[in-house]
């Protein structure tokens, strides 16, 4: 794979809700990139890069191209509605090598509606 620069993507979570994000790469052709055999790793960070603070679920759909990230509302509900973090999406390619596909800012948005 040639080099990826990462597109900068933020996101924002509501606590007590499910989380979940897809993304569809394409090649230079504007056809889905070939993921197969790809795993795909997501996690968030205190801005100064000091502690880990979630990691979300991934799931590639190679052939499509597609990227889903997630985080089940149990995971929100323990958020802080503080949290400024930054994230970001790295792709391991069959043959080992690593790129980072997204990369963008994290806010937790206060969830008021529960069950």
């Amino acid at each position: 794979m040639g080099r990826i620069i990462p597109a900068r993507y933020d996101i924002k979570i509501y606590k007590n809700a499910t989380f979940s994000e897809t993304f569809q790469f394409l090649d230079e052709n504007e056809q889905p990139m070939n993921l197969s055999g790809c795993q795909a790793y997501a996690q968030a960070w205190a801005v100064d890069g000091s502690k880990r603070e979630f990691s979300f679920d991934t799931s590639v759909d190679g052939s499509n191209g597609k990227v889903t990230i997630s985080l089940s509302h149990t995971v929100t509900s323990s958020l802080n509605v503080e949290l400024r973090a930054q994230w970001d999406l790295l792709i391991v390619w069959p043959d080992g090598t690593r790129d980072y596909f997204l990369e963008g800012a994290v806010t937790v948005d206060r969830g008021y509606t529960t069950p």
